[in-house]
């Protein structure tokens, strides 16, 4: 059995699988909204606080890993690819928890990821179709290009839902009218050349925290957390959630069936970077996996 916990942007994740057959299995997955990359702006550094809320989790985390008898270790995406002091994680981590900690590229983080969503939604897919993984993070988004036989391109950019958010008006609350299109604007930056890479998708699958959020808010909250996995989200979602959310104070958006709290003040930015994928890459709808990062690292990545 193996557990692997990461260390996002935006929240902690703990995921167990055990192995059956040819294939790992997930069955437990645990999150806590721990925010780590909050306030760290470009090679900025971790605050204080938001390593201390990390910890706990991964401490608590460890501790259900160890009770299940896994294997630990632990990985970091965009906050500690970019943190100027990771070893303040680090370090108390290692001593803490006893987890062996990865800090990802972003091309690794892309690679995994689509490994992970075809290992959960890669039955019934025709052999040669292309399909396409999409993982809106709070630091970065990832798009990687394949077969179930065969993974060809993938890309990460720098710009996540977090990210987005602090670096533009929405960062305000509530935001002030312009906010959307700045954020738009800034989003189709940032996203240059996911065209390219994305050439030819026949089905795309979006993993990660955004997507799942907005299957939760288009389902009006029957569908959140792990219930969000293989829900159908179209081409006009993301857009009309941004216009519907945008104009609202945080508080007020905390009423939203299927929206958790600690993501209110950031799902408008990654609605904006989903709509404007989605665009981009000329799609009419995707499905959304809970399957992602953490299964393609401990399918793939674990050595």
């Amino acid at each position: 059995m193996r557990a692997l916990i990461s260390f996002g942007t935006n929240s902690t994740r703990l995921l167990i699988a055990e192995r059956s057959d040819t294939r790992w299995i997930p069955v437990r997955h645990a999150k806590r909204g721990t925010r780590l990359g909050e306030g760290i702006g470009d090679a900025g550094a971790l605050r204080p606080e938001a390593i201390a809320r990390t910890l706990e989790a991964a401490v608590s985390f460890a501790a259900i890993a160890r009770a299940c008898g896994a294997e630990l270790r632990a990985l970091a995406t965009s906050a500690m690819r970019r943190a100027s002091n990771a070893a303040a994680l680090t370090q108390p981590l290692a001593t803490q928890t006893g987890a062996r900690l990865e800090i990802v590229s972003g091309e690794d983080e892309a690679r995994y990821s689509f490994i992970g969503a075809l290992a959960g939604h890669g039955e019934g897919i025709a052999p040669g179709a292309r399909v396409g993984v999409l993982d809106v993070g709070g630091g970065s988004s990832e798009l990687a290009i394949g077969t179930t036989v065969r993974l060809e391109r993938w890309r990460s950019f720098e710009m996540g839902a977090v990210r987005l958010t602090e670096s533009t008006p929405l960062r305000e609350d509530p935001p002030p009218p312009q906010a959307l299109a700045e954020a738009r604007e800034r989003a189709r930056g940032a996203l240059a050349g996911v065209e390219e890479i994305g050439a030819g998708i026949e089905r795309l699958i979006c993993v990660g925290g955004t997507a799942t959020t907005c299957a939760g808010i288009v389902t009006r909250g029957e569908r959140e957390g792990e219930q969000a996995d293989g829900v159908r989200i179209s081409r006009r979602d993301p857009g009309a959630i941004a216009e519907r959310l945008g104009p609202l104070p945080v508080a007020e958006r905390m009423r939203t069936p299927g929206l958790p709290a600690q993501r209110a003040d950031i799902i408008v930015g990654g609605a904006v970077l989903l709509e404007q994928a989605f665009a981009m890459l000329d799609v009419q709808e995707a499905i959304t996996s809970i399957h992602d990062l953490l299964l393609g690292y401990i399918t793939a990545g674990w050595r």
